[in-house]
């Protein structure tokens, strides 16, 4: 059964970097993805389509992605129908939706990776659609100082307000933190700090090797790094 890879992480705290070393050494991180801009010179490797549903999921909701819904709006959503006829029928509900979307995705039959932040939010949607698809799932889970990746993502214009930016990843930092202790008996998975690329690259290098288990291609890291 080929692996599946969800690397989850809040906004600007490294997960293009590892979407993108995982999806250039064969870990399929989709197929069409969002264009690259100046502070992720290298690509986002965010599988459109898991981005598209999403955001569907999330305004469904009444929030977006730099609007976390609360945790019971993203629970109203679970059985309303919300896809796009267009992509895998009519009359899915969100959950049948992630349902779906897993299973195209394992249908290759090779190792896959799933990076989008806003999976951190739509969590209970995708929770029951995991537990009922036959997926080999892990996490790998990444980490930022909470100023840094708030003055990245400032800088990279999504946000105006440097402390409204701070309180956003909190929630997205809250809600990972009870995805991660839920399902940690649950789902292998891997802590990563986005600093330490920087400081000490070859013991995270070898974690994540390991975790994957195979060999990486490490020269998108030289691309993904320098406007951070």
């Amino acid at each position: 059964m080929p692996k599946a890879f969800f690397i989850l992480g809040a906004p600007r705290c490294g997960t293009s970097l590892i979407a993108g070393i995982l999806h250039k050494s064969g870990v399929s991180a989709g197929e069409q993805f969002e264009r690259h801009e100046q502070y992720n010179p290298t690509g986002f490797f965010e599988d459109y389509l898991l981005a598209t549903i999403n955001i569907g999921f999330l305004k469904a909701a009444g929030g977006s992605h730099i609007f976390p819904p609360a945790f019971n709006e993203i629970e109203r959503v679970m059985g309303l129908t919300v896809t796009d006829d267009s992509q895998f029928g009519e009359g899915l509900t969100a959950v049948g939706t992630a349902i779906k979307y897993l299973a195209r995705r394992n249908r290759a039959g090779r190792d896959w990776c799933a990076k989008d932040p806003r999976i951190i939010l739509t969590w209970p949607i995708w929770a029951p659609a995991v537990a009922m698809s036959q997926i080999d799932l892990r996490f790998i889970v990444t980490h930022r100082n909470v100023l840094s990746a708030a003055q990245s993502w400032v800088a990279r214009d999504y946000m105006k307000d440097a402390q409204y930016a701070m309180s956003v990843i909190l929630e997205y930092l809250y809600r990972l933190s009870a995805i991660t202790w839920l399902a940690k008996r649950k789902y292998p998975t891997l802590h990563l700090s986005f600093e330490q690329w920087w400081h000490d690259f070859q013991p995270q290098a070898d974690a994540l090797e390991t975790f994957v288990e195979r060999d990486l291609d490490f020269s998108h890291f030289k691309g993904s790094l320098w406007r951070s």
